[in-house]
Formats: structure tokens, sequence, C-alpha cells
């Protein structure tokens, strides 16, 4: 008996090691994946860790990069790496905040959608065409400006972002599930007397996991950039606390006599988007059959 079920349990884990196995084959993907733990562990792991705080001033003003302060400190005396994981935290923070909302929002929208069809799938659709053509940092802008600092400044802008950042994963799933609805399984579960909720979440959303990955990483690497456009405004994150976009803010008079504050902040947001853009390559590789690899 034992014996008999050794093949078909190796059955179930193999689409995912193959899957895995293709995603470790693609060595940008791995690279930027190892990156992008080691940013997380610097944003979050260093900050405690390190002998300098972002909120308090040292003696050394305008010190360029040095082993004391190896992002060099600004005119104010404030340590530059201290406020690069700060800067960094906040971000990162933002960016998995509107993924993970944007995602479930998107996912669940597009996917009621597709499988009710009809009237109600022109009506949902309308709405996401309607929310489509307002102007993203505009929107956002506008609304983030609430925000006025505080503690929980960064959720809002998270929640704004999200808000208006789910749309295009809901016409994604929406289209996959189209695809999917006539399928067997989906008519098998409805003769066995399944409902729409059951059919839903249990048969077409996990069928639509792959495109749904995909299109997070998309979302993650979209949020940073959006952030660090509305904080570079001054709408996104406001003293005293602080993000990538907000340091560029404040170092982009610098520029010329102290690059150091302008150019550390820049790296890791070129650092994280790009990570995140080889990471979502990899996946959709990954998970897509059809792609063949190069």
């Amino acid at each position: 008996m034992e014996i008999g079920q050794a093949p078909a349990q190796e059955q179930v884990y193999r689409p995912w090691r193959a899957i895995a196995r293709k995603f470790f084959s693609y060595k940008a993907s791995v690279v930027s994946l190892v990156i992008l733990i080691l940013i997380v562990l610097f944003a979050f792991a260093g900050g405690p860790l390190w002998k300098y705080s972002y909120a308090v001033s040292t003696s050394d003003l305008s010190a360029p990069p040095s082993w004391e302060h190896p992002f060099g400190t600004d005119h104010l005396g404030y340590d530059l790496m201290a406020g690069v994981m700060r800067g960094t935290q906040r971000s990162l923070s933002i960016a998995g905040t509107v993924a993970v909302l944007a995602t479930l929002i998107g996912s669940i929208w597009g996917a009621v959608a597709g499988y009710v069809g009809g009237w109600a799938d022109s009506l949902l659709m309308r709405i996401v065409d309607l929310i489509m053509i307002f102007p993203l940092l505009a929107v956002a802008a506008f609304l983030a400006r609430q925000s006025q600092g505080g503690e929980h400044g960064w959720l809002l802008v998270a929640l704004v972002l999200a808000t208006l950042s789910w749309t295009v994963l809901a016409r994604v799933v929406r289209s996959v599930v189209l695809s999917l609805r006539t399928r067997e399984f989906v008519i098998a579960a409805k003769i066995a007397g399944a409902g729409p909720v059951r059919i839903i979440f249990r048969h077409l959303l996990p069928n639509t996991v792959g495109p749904i990955i995909v299109a997070a990483t998309v979302l993650v690497a979209s949020a940073i950039l959006s952030e660090t456009a509305l904080s570079y405004l001054g709408f996104g994150v406001q003293p005293p606390d602080t993000s990538l976009g907000l340091l560029i803010n404040q170092a982009q008079g610098a520029i010329s006599t102290r690059p150091w504050l302008f150019y550390f902040p820049g790296l890791f947001i070129i650092l994280i988007a790009l990570c995140v853009a080889f990471i979502g390559d990899g996946l959709r590789a990954a998970l897509d059959p059809k792609q063949q690899r190069k």
C-alpha cells in the first residue's frame, strides 16, 4: 500500500518543485532575490543595531562618507545611514501593504466579474475603467496630503496607493477567469452543488495564482516608485518620519555640495525596483509553461 502511495504523493509536489527549480535556474532572479533579502535585513534589523538614530543629530555636520558615518551626514548632523535604514523600512512597508491590499481587492473583484458575467460584469468593469482614468499621482497626492505626518502617516499613503492600484490586476484576473469558468472542473463543481463563493475561492482563484503572483511583484515596484514620487513632491511620508523619497526631496538642494545625501537614497530605490523587476521576470518564466528559456 505504501509503495502505491509514493508516486501519488510525488505527483502532488512535483509541479511546485519544477517551478522552484526553473526559477532558481535564472541567475538574475536569484541574485536579485538575495540582494532584496539583504536590503530587507539592512532596513529592519540594521536600525536597532546601528549606533546612530535617524531622529537624533550628531556633532558631525555635513560630514562626507567615512568609517564613522558610512553614508555621511547632513547639515544638521543626522547620520544618513540611519536615515536610509528608516527610509527603506518605511518604503518597503508601504510597498508591501499596497501589494497585499491591491492584490486582495483586484483578485476578488476580477474573479467575481469574470465568473458572474452579464450586466454585473459590465458594471464592475465600468467601475474599474472609472478608477483607471484618474491620474494616480494627482489623486494620491490630494488624499495623502491629509496625513500631515504622524506615526501612522505612512499607512494612509499605503491605503491611498492601494485603493488606486488594484484595477490592472482585476483586469488580469478577470481575463483568466473568463477562460476558466467553462472548464470541466468548474462545471463539475456546479453539478456537485457548489455555490458561487466556493467555486470562486476554491476552484477559480487557485488556478490564477501564477498571474496574481507576477502582478503582485509589479505592484511592489510600482508602489516603491509611486511613494518615492509622492514623498519627493512633499505629499507622501512627512517629518519627523522619513522615507527614501523624502530623503531625496530633502537633499535636492545639496546635490552639488553634499551629493552623498542624494545618491545613497537614490541607489536603494534603484536597487529595490530592479530586484523586484528581475524577481517578477523569474516568476513569470517559472509559472508560464509556454515560455521558453533563452
